[in-house]
């Protein structure tokens, strides 16, 4: 009785395990490539790209919205040029805009390779890192 009772718990102990591992969101999995947030005085919005180009897209007007899609292989290929490009890790973590201090600043941070660099506009950033910026806002405005 026990026996069989202790199986029944092993059999059920691997089900979970194996819902769980089906639960993860595939971009979890595939690993975050860059992600992108936007704030501060403009609706907020959560850009997620994975290594294989996959993407989530979050944004707040009146409710909260969600979009998934791919990108092609083109785009994704000039997008990790861009972020190598950039070399992040020589990039300042902030650049601050000299003429809004207040609130109607927004923000903008990318998160690349463990670093996350925050603009906020109209502040003036390196060429290669407006770059970037600027292939992330395409991106985002061709799936609203």
């Amino acid at each position: 009785m026990f026996a069989s009772r202790s199986r029944q718990l092993a059999a059920l102990g691997a089900l979970v395990l194996a819902l769980i591992l089906v639960a993860v969101p595939a971009g979890h999995a595939e690993g975050s490539l860059v992600s992108y947030d936007i704030g501060g005085f403009a609706p907020p919005m959560q850009l997620q790209i994975t290594r294989t180009g996959r993407c989530t897209l979050q944004y707040s007007l009146a409710d909260t919205t969600t979009r998934r899609f791919v990108l092609t292989r083109r785009r994704l290929a000039e997008l990790k040029s861009a972020l190598e490009a950039a070399r992040w890790s020589s990039l300042r973590r902030t650049y601050a805009s000299p003429t809004s201090p207040g609130g109607e600043t927004v923000f903008s941070s990318v998160t690349y390779a463990g670093r996350t660099v925050t603009v906020n506009s109209p502040a003036r950033v390196p060429q290669r890192l407006s770059r970037v910026f600027r292939m992330l806002r395409t991106i985002i405005w061709a799936h609203l």
